[in-house]
């Protein structure tokens, strides 16, 4: 029967399946066939129509619709380049496989063709033991009896089967269809690769060619065709960018994990890249594509048998995604360009190990920084060329917004030596999450003010306390400033009038002793003529007056300073020890005063309210010892006072001279009780507050 023509290839799908197995998902690569006759030039080589070409590395098949001029191109290859491969040789058959409906592989009852490639073709399939839609991949017809190709087909799917991780599309059986082709079954799951998310987050629009969609980009044009996608059945929520971001970090570290755990396994993938990572809806997020991969267990013999291939005239499709394309640069290099490790643009096939796959993460991550694959160039042999030398800008310069932790982390994953990257894919991961945890990053030292700040957002609460204590301190300090400046013009008025009363103090004592120097000559003129007249005694009398009128107004200026001060510092803060100064002064004053001269009721008291003051003043000092001794001193003083006035000849003035000297003695025994309370002689102050009552 004549073969049934293939379908339009679907676009990579992601989306819920409801079968009896629960959600499935088909991660199918798409891809159409290279038409006969098609073709390419690398490196500006002569065209060669691939139908022809006895040179396995000099023509390269171009599908329709691409157009591929020697010596220049179009664009660089700036984003997903796929693997450079070759197409069919003389003799073989590219052409279709029936669509086989119906047809039972094992098990598994194939329901249509989903999506063709070089080396294979994927078909939609019911798992009838257990009811559920699965894909099905068989070898091509005219490849079957190729052992080279059955190798790379079935260790495709042995790798593929031995990786038990929720990061790789698990394998469901390994069967032979009735013509005895080997075909495997997988998962079938609907979805989206990480570069269709990435080139959303950019804003690159999809480009559309006739309803068909791949993730190669054409090594000369770097041109995409995409087919249009299927409405999904359910619209991802629209979320801030700052959150897709760190979605697509998160799509990143699910990658990793799924690679260390094939490094674990001793696989590594060789050709990791955004187009080959599927991804979900629901959090799904899987590495696809191990076409490439291979066992380190097996030693070289796989790339042996692939150059023997090559050798021979093996040539296979460059759209094909589910095929190994092992012949790149002439026929060493295995991978995309765009994200080979330097080893591996070399062909350097014993140096490709573990860290050839974080190169290629760390490439991936750099596309997510930028939107941009790192590695660019006109031609393939650029890129390449431009890989082996580790030319490229790094992440930051490409984006500013980029930033320069996750910067740091992609250059240390494409470092150019192998030792220079991290030693494993979680390591990768480790530092990723670090950063999205706010952590400082292994491989980058943030600035002061970064890590200050990082500090601030991990401790919220001793940030909030030292700011609240900055503006109480700050508050207070303010509330202090303006105080003291209260203080210090209260102050200085204070000082002014004390100086003031200080002035006419010294006046009223030079004064007064002027007049005790009159009264002391008058005293010797009058001592020595006895005989005088009366008009000289009666001017002696008048001098008299007028000493004691000025040394009464003497002691009246000692009291009013003392009152005075008393006055204006009894509540004033920190005014003690001006008052203690000025009243010790005036004590001293009056005692000169009552040494000097004349015995008089109004001097004796004003003694007693200037030792009463000062015990008052140190009792506000705290020293009590002083306070009691001043206080007793005042409460001897009083007594004697008191003791004049009643031994006084009746006068005038005699009731109320003893009636005022009996106040200041209570009030000198009060105070003495008090300052005795306070030293716990509770017995003394009872005494003194007794004697006050009488």
């Amino acid at each position: 029967a004549a073969p049934a023509p293939i379908p339009p290839a679907r676009e990579k799908e992601v989306g819920s399946d409801a079968t009896a197995g629960g959600l499935e998902a088909t991660l199918v690569p798409s891809a159409r066939p290279a038409p006969t006759g098609a073709h390419v030039t690398i490196a500006g080589r002569a065209d060669v129509t691939g139908a022809g070409s006895a040179d396995p590395a000099a023509t390269l098949p171009t599908p329709v619709g691409r157009t591929v001029a020697s010596g220049g191109s179009s664009g660089p290859l700036g984003s997903d380049t796929a693997p450079v491969s070759v197409s069919p040789g003389p003799g073989a058959r590219p052409g279709p496989s029936p669509s086989a409906t119906g047809t039972m592989v094992g098990r598994f009852a194939l329901k249509g063709l989903h999506a063709t490639g070089g080396l294979g073709e994927v078909f939609l399939a019911r798992d009838t033991e257990l009811n559920r839609e699965v894909a099905v991949k068989r070898i091509k017809s005219h490849y079957a009896d190729d052992a080279g190709s059955r190798s790379r087909f079935l260790s495709e799917a042995t790798l593929t089967a031995r990786l038990d991780h929720p990061g790789v599309v698990p394998v469901f059986g390994l069967v032979n269809d009735v013509r005895g082709r080997p075909c495997y079954a997988m998962r079938f799951i609907r979805g989206e690769t990480l570069k269709d998310e990435i080139d959303r987050f950019y804003g690159v629009p999809k480009s559309e060619d006739k309803g068909q969609k791949t993730d190669k980009t054409d090594g000369a044009t770097g041109s995409t065709a995409p087919g249009p996608a299927p409405a999904p059945e359910e619209a991802a929520p629209e979320v801030p960018r700052s959150v897709a971001f760190r979605h697509l970090l998160s799509r990143f570290i699910a990658t990793c994990q799924a690679i260390a755990y094939a490094h674990k396994k001793n696989i590594i993938h060789r050709d990791i890249k955004p187009a080959n990572i599927m991804v979900g809806s629901f959090g799904e997020t899987l590495v696809v594509d191990w076409g490439l991969a291979k066992s380190l267990d097996d030693g070289p013999d796989f790339d042996r048998i692939t150059r023997a291939a090559a050798a021979s005239g093996f040539r296979h499709d460059p759209d094909a995604t589910d095929l190994p394309s092992h012949m790149t640069s002439a026929g060493t290099a295995v991978g995309t360009p765009a994200y080979m490790a330097p080893e591996q643009a070399a062909g350097d096939v014993h140096a490709v190990g573990p860290r050839a796959d974080v190169y290629a993460l760390g490439a991936t991550l750099f596309v997510i920084l930028t939107g941009k694959a790192p590695v660019g160039g006109k031609t393939t042999a650029e890129v390449l060329a431009n890989v082996r030398s580790g030319a490229y800008e790094p992440a930051a310069a490409v984006n500013p917004k980029c930033p320069k932790p996750l910067d740091a982390v992609a250059r240390k994953a494409m470092a150019l030596r192998p030792e220079d990257r991290y030693a494993g894919a979680l390591e990768l991961a480790a530092d990723v999450e670090r950063w999205l945890s706010d952590e400082p990053v292994s491989c980058y030292r943030d600035p002061l003010f970064a890590r200050l700040a990082r500090w601030a957002r991990h401790h919220p609460t001793r940030l909030a306390s030292g700011v609240s204590v900055l503006l109480a301190s700050v508050v207070a300090a303010i509330a202090i400033a303006v105080v003291y400046q209260q203080g210090e013009r209260q102050t200085a008025a204070a000082l002014f009038q004390v100086q003031k009363e200080r002035d006419n103090v010294h006046a009223e004592q030079q004064k007064t002793a002027a007049a005790l120097v009159l009264v002391e000559k008058e005293r010797d003129r009058v001592r020595d003529q006895k005989d005088e007249t009366e008009r000289q005694r009666e001017r002696a009398e008048e001098l008299g007056k007028l000493v004691t009128e000025r040394y009464d107004r003497a002691v009246g200026a000692y009291n009013v300073l003392i009152k005075e001060v008393d006055k204006r510092f009894a509540n004033q803060i920190g005014m003690e020890k001006l008052r203690r100064e000025i009243l010790e002064k005036a004590r001293d004053g009056l005692q000169k005063l009552t040494r000097a001269g004349r015995e008089g009721r109004f001097a004796d008291r004003t003694l007693v309210s200037a030792y009463r003051q000062l015990g008052d003043v140190y009792l506000r000092l705290n020293d009590t010892a002083e306070a009691h001794k001043h206080f007793a001193l005042a409460v001897e003083q009083a007594d004697r006072v008191l003791d004049d006035a009643e031994k006084a000849p009746a006068g005038p003035n005699t009731a109320a001279d003893r009636r005022a000297a009996a106040l200041d003695l209570g009030r000198s025994l009060v105070a003495l009780a008090e300052v005795l309370d306070r030293q716990s002689k509770s017995d003394a102050a009872k005494t003194a507050i007794d004697r006050a009552v009488q």
